[in-house]
């Protein structure tokens, strides 16, 4: 099974489509989106949102999203009325965000696979041993796979993973990612030239308690 991943859209609608179109020519089974569909205010986030409901592409709650969510109900309260109709998310797309939930679960090729956009759970690469085996522990996963950061990052934890696909963004690495099961093979590319990148790799293999 090869699941597509992408992360950290921030409203930017070419950036999707190039990696759209990259899946696709790869021939994944499945995408899934880790959050950060929008930007508060900039953008093409209602195309981007129609665009992740046309391909019935699942996806979680970032913290933009969330941000959205509050400035447009905030604008609703709050705001002028001679231009608020170019500064509110459509109805569809504010419906899309607020329904997001903070945590998918699935089972894949017997791996226990947990996805979140970062928000309840940040971990970078400099992140202390201890919390990255307290977070997989707390997320009751075999495989957690985050967002948020915007940096490409596969760690290994003591038989556990966590993986980021980095982001679509121009302001991250621009790039995506996909896992393939059950051999938990793990590849992070560029968006535009479709070429696979180094990402950042760390390894755990027993952890002493803090």
């Amino acid at each position: 099974m090869k699941i597509g991943l992408l992360s950290d859209i921030h409203s930017e609608l070419n950036g999707l489509e190039l990696a759209l179109a990259q899946l696709q020519f790869q021939n994944v089974d499945q995408i899934i989106c880790i959050g950060d569909v929008v930007e508060i205010g900039r953008g093409r986030g209602d195309e981007v949102v129609a665009r992740l409901k046309e391909l019935a592409i699942p996806g979680v709650m970032g913290n933009h999203d969330q941000y959205s969510v509050g400035h447009h109900l905030w604008l609703l309260k709050n705001g002028d009325s001679a231009d608020l109709q170019n500064r509110l998310l459509q109805p569809d797309t504010f419906t899309y965000l607020q329904h997001l939930p903070e945590i998918l679960r699935y089972e894949w090729a017997g791996q226990r696979v947990v996805i979140s956009h970062g928000t309840l759970w940040t971990l970078h690469p400099q992140t202390r041993p201890y919390i990255f085996k307290r977070i997989v522990e707390l997320a009751d996963a075999d495989i957690l796979i985050l967002g948020h950061t915007h940096i490409p990052m596969r760690a290994h934890i003591e038989g556990r993973w966590v993986l980021n696909p980095g982001s679509i963004s121009e302001r991250g690495s621009r790039t995506y990612a996909i896992l393939t099961l059950p051999e938990l093979c793990f590849s992070v590319y560029d968006i535009v030239t479709g070429q696979p990148i180094q990402e950042a790799f760390i390894e755990y293999p027993n952890i002493e308690a803090e």
